[in-house]
């Protein structure tokens, strides 16, 4: 359960094994106000970056929106 202040999501990325991957790991630091019943809505996108690999072994970077402009908050709906 979320708490007011800050609040600390840790990301993991597993390999195709369900081995964590060392060097892909993150920190995300919420803060989290007192809202109304109505909630109020995030001012940017929250995206996190992918990168995959493209034709002829390049990579390619791909942003995945978590949450986006505009989404009332608090939510537990994830895009």
């Amino acid at each position: 359960m979320s708490r007011v202040g800050d609040n600390t999501l840790r990301i993991t990325v597993l390999d195709s094994g369900g081995s964590p991957l060392s060097d892909a790991r993150s920190e995300l630091s919420v803060f989290r106000t007192l809202a109304t019943t109505d909630g109020m809505a995030t001012t940017h996108t929250i995206a996190v970056k992918v990168v995959a690999a493209a034709a002829g072994g390049t990579e390619r970077n791909i942003l995945h929106p978590i949450l986006k402009k505009g989404t009332r908050l608090p939510s537990k709906r994830i895009n």
